[in-house]
């Protein structure tokens, strides 16, 4: 409980990498035989603040011909990271990988970023502040369906009283959200009374 060894750095005033001696705190009654290591090399850096970029990266997916997909988009357009500067000036991007798997409909995906390097390799340094990584992401997809446009008949009206009713165009070319547009076939234009 007597004992201990440190190093003084509060003498450090530049950056870089610096040796120092390490000290030895004994009680009364002991004495120093050797030490090792007796120095120890200390990197000394300037703490930076930057906001790093936010990129998405959709990995892997599948999708049917008749889907068509859109540009993803975050919540977040940056993230902010503190820490030394060797470290922080090595950040490209903060990259956020997406796996889709079989894509049917447009999705909402909630996930962490990754800060990546000029290579994409991943950062991971323990002194490294990011404020938040968590990133919420949408992946439009839309379809093209044609629909037939009719007219519809209010309750208590039938239809048979109606020789014929057309409506002109009788189709259009409709491009959405596949999870809606496939429940729809038509489009009411009139309600007849």
């Amino acid at each position: 409980k007597d004992f201990s060894a440190y190093i003084d750095v509060s003498k450090l005033e530049e950056s870089g990498k610096h040796s120092l001696e390490v000290s030895v705190n004994l009680p009364n009654t002991v004495s120093l035989v050797s030490r090792y290591p007796e120095t120890v090399t200390v990197s000394v850096d300037e703490s930076i603040e930057r906001q790093i970029g936010v990129e998405i990266d959709v990995t892997e997916y599948s999708m049917d011909t008749i889907y068509e997909m859109g540009q993803p988009t975050s919540d977040v357009e940056f993230i902010t990271v503190k820490g030394p500067s060797d470290v922080v000036d090595r950040i490209k991007a903060a990259t956020v990988y997406i796996n889709l798997g079989t894509v049917m409909t447009s999705t909402v995906i909630r996930t962490e970023a990754v800060l990546v390097d000029k290579s994409d390799n991943p950062i991971d340094s323990v002194y490294l502040t990011v404020d938040n990584k968590s990133v919420t992401v949408t992946v439009p997809v839309t379809m093209e369906k044609t629909v037939s446009f009719v007219c519809s008949y209010l309750p208590g009206v039938s239809a048979d009283k109606y020789s014929s009713v057309v409506v002109t165009p009788a189709t259009a070319k409709v491009k959405g959200d596949p999870k809606i547009l496939n429940e729809l076939d038509t489009v009411s234009v009139y309600a007849l009374d």
